[in-house]
């Protein structure tokens, strides 16, 4: 077997186990479940996410005339300040090699802050949460619930966007999210505890005309600013077992709410419970 080979079977042996450890957690409960899917749960999620990945060129293109232009500032900024740290009588030798390897690692400083604060975020949830996080599934349905409220927040940034790009109005309905740039993906209006799935199609209008939405919209004629405990979206209470759901607020944050809280808020708001689809609201 000659080296190239053994270095293509090689490859094709990791990906395999990598797949294999990703279906684990499907196999396992308990926090052994957890573990794994915390290690290896991003291979499915970059499996589902990446297909659906839209390149602009024209943020990209401006992003890198930015980054050329701040490297190129920060470079004679530091040659000077070296200079000057120096002495003017010695000649300055600070090179590329040292400004981008300051701003590689101000990137990464910037970008594991970030990941942090989610981490901490999503853990403080995950702690406060009414619900045991070890049940029969492994703790997959208030994995669910935090993906489920990810999904709302997903749609109050493209809300947010839409609102700002047409003097404060809220759209009419979810449709108008789609191929306006809003970056809002058929799966982020789909709730993982239900049998609902993303809506496919060769073009926008027939991912759209197939309406796979688990939750409700309730933004219809309203505009900047709203109040805090404005109702903008929602979902059904059977989305999560009759447990609680998922609530999007006039200032774009997201709550869950217990089904006793629920309950009184669908009551204020005249809607039955197990309503699944916005038609029925009319």
């Amino acid at each position: 077997m000659t080296t190239a080979r053994k270095k293509s079977v090689a490859l094709g042996g990791f990906i395999l186990v990598l797949i294999g450890f990703a279906l684990i957690p499907e196999l396992i409960v308990g926090w052994t479940g957890i573990a794994v899917t915390a290690l290896f749960g991003w291979i499915p999620f970059l499996m589902h996410a990446v297909p659906q990945i839209r390149v602009r060129w024209s943020p990209i293109g401006s992003t890198a005339v930015y980054i050329v232009l701040l490297l190129s500032g920060s470079h004679y900024f530091l040659r000077w300040l070296y200079r000057e740290m120096r002495g003017s009588a010695v000649p300055s030798n600070w090179n590329w090699r040292w400004t981008v390897g300051a701003f590689l690692i101000i990137v990464l400083i910037f970008t594991s802050g970030m990941a942090a604060i989610g981490a901490a975020h999503q853990t403080a949830w995950l702690v406060n949460s009414p619900e045991p996080l070890l049940k029969q599934s492994g703790g997959r349905e208030t994995a669910n619930r935090v993906k489920c409220g990810s999904n709302l927040r997903q749609i109050a940034l493209a809300l947010t966007m839409h609102a700002n790009e047409h003097g404060g109005k809220y759209p009419d309905d979810f449709a108008e999210l789609f191929g306006d740039g809003f970056d809002l993906y058929p799966s982020a209006l789909v709730c993982p505890s239900t049998n609902d799935e993303p809506a496919i199609g060769a073009t926008t209008q027939a991912v759209l005309a197939a309406n796979h939405c688990s939750y409700i919209y309730l933004g219809k004629g309203l505009s900047q600013p709203l109040s805090s405990d404005r109702v903008m979206a929602l979902e059904s209470l059977k989305n999560h077992q009759e447990k609680g759901m998922n609530v999007l607020f006039g200032d774009m944050h997201v709550e869950w709410l217990d089904k006793a809280h629920a309950d009184i808020l669908l009551a204020k708001l005249a809607i039955p419970g197990g309503t699944t689809r916005e038609s029925h609201l009319k």
